[in-house]
């Protein structure tokens, strides 16, 4: 795949300027047929990834060990102490 058609798809899809907005991939009016009929995914079989026929090329190794346990700075402090008070909060609702 040359370096031009990634460039491209890359740079229509992920455009940021609002001016340039219309111009963004996917959203000229075709949506998401426009995104598959790009030069990109020309080799992409959609029904495949559709029916989950497809390996991904890169699988991640899931190892927890190396995940620090996440703790809050501090307690949540919730607005009402009771349920009764919740009661009037949301009558109208």
């Amino acid at each position: 795949m040359s370096y031009n058609i990634v460039h491209e798809f890359i740079h229509t899809f992920l455009c940021y300027n609002v001016d340039l907005f219309v111009s963004r991939l996917g959203t000229r009016g075709a949506g998401v047929p426009e995104i598959k009929s790009h030069p990109f995914f020309k080799d992409t079989n959609w029904l495949e990834i559709f029916e989950k026929r497809v390996k991904p090329p890169y699988l991640p190794e899931c190892n927890v060990v190396n995940l620090e346990e996440i703790k809050p700075k501090a307690p949540y402090r919730f607005k009402f102490s009771r349920q009764d008070d919740c009661k009037n909060y949301f009558k109208d609702f």
